[in-house]
């Protein structure tokens, strides 16, 4: 069977890109109840200035109830949405538990021989949005790319429409590996990746009068296996979390920063690929953010070594090899084999 061509890999590569949709969970902010018991305490003294200097505190009171029921609609409105979007997902977590039972089903009883196959090079590097990239590579075991963005948008709240919110706050490095099944049975694999990190995330929170901004940045490692664009195996990592907020009554700078250094061990599976079948895998670096009257910084490519290296991905056969490989098959496997 001829292998599968580049214009096919990039044709491929370009449906998942369409598929995707970015979501980064925002790390939960740490409770902390000495500074609230503090701006509570704050309030009460406040409140007796405020009447004292002419301020009408009773509407005051209501306009900030009003706020509270507010947040409280929109709050609803966003559990809707998601549950909305949860129950989209169903299907597609349905479909991986089900190829994963018959991966473990295939290889059941059998004497695991792990087969390693290292693909050397991605076929494509991909960054999102394309004027973050700043520089790239691809050479056996010397993959990278090196990247930079800034943002000072404020996060806007979520549009009516179905889409994701909000576009473009976020940057993401892809790794593309592709590995098809050239024999006439199904495989079992799983995948395994490395990527070294080196760089800063910073994020600054400027505040203003009467209020206390809050301004995050979470970034994360990923390894996604794709068989017909649809999304099997997934393993991922947190790299990083930075948050500055702008605190004190008329708000005040701060600025945070997280220098990152580090290798990023990822793998996924094991799932079943059937005959023939192509796999692709996306190596992944994704950043996210949140502004609030505030500015993030992602530099992965103006220090000494900076940016993101993906050396290689190893396919891991999990089936014995006679199976995949057509060598000396038995009648009884090869029977039970074409009917996985």
């Amino acid at each position: 069977m001829a292998k599968i061509s580049n214009p096919q890999l990039r044709t491929a590569m370009r449906e998942i890109q369409k598929r995707d949709r970015l979501t980064i969970a925002e790390a939960q902010v740490p409770q902390r109840p000495q500074l609230g018991d503090l701006r509570r305490d704050l309030r009460r003294r406040l409140q007796p200035l405020f009447a004292d200097a002419g301020f009408n505190t009773n509407k005051i009171n209501k306009l900030l109830a009003s706020h509270e029921k507010k947040v409280r609609q929109l709050l609803k409105k966003q559990k809707a949405k998601a549950d909305k979007s949860f129950s989209r997902l169903k299907g597609q977590h349905r479909e991986i538990i089900n190829n994963r039972r018959k991966a473990l089903e295939h290889i059941n009883g059998l004497p695991l021989i792990i087969t390693p196959i290292i693909i050397e090079t991605p076929f494509n590097i991909v960054v999102e949005p394309a004027g973050a990239l700043v520089n790239d590579n691809i050479a056996p075991h010397n993959s990278w790319a090196t990247f930079f963005r800034f943002d000072n948008r404020d996060t806007p709240n979520p549009p009516t429409q179905d889409e994701p919110a909000p576009p473009q706050q976020f940057v993401r490095i892809r790794f593309f590996f592709s590995w098809q099944n050239e024999s006439d049975y199904a495989a079992v694999i799983n995948a395994t990746a490395d990527l070294m990190l080196r760089g800063v995330c910073k994020v600054e929170e400027f505040g203003g009068w009467f209020s206390s901004g809050l301004t995050s940045l979470s970034m994360r490692a990923e390894l996604t296996a794709y068989k017909s664009g649809t999304a099997l195996g997934l393993g991922g990592q947190q790299i990083t979390y930075v948050q500055a907020e702008g605190g004190g009554l008329f708000g005040d700078f701060n600025s945070r920063q997280s220098f990152v250094n580090t290798t990023s061990h990822l793998s996924g599976g094991p799932f079943i690929v059937n005959d023939h079948e192509l796999v692709i895998f996306s190596v992944d670096v994704v950043a996210g953010w949140s502004i609030d009257e505030g500015q993030i910084f992602v530099d992965f490519s103006k220090g000494p070594d900076y940016g993101v290296t993906c050396p290689a991905l190893v396919v891991g056969l999990l089936s014995p090899p006679t199976i995949t490989t057509n060598l000396g098959l038995s009648p009884t496997v090869a029977a039970r084999d074409r009917n996985p």
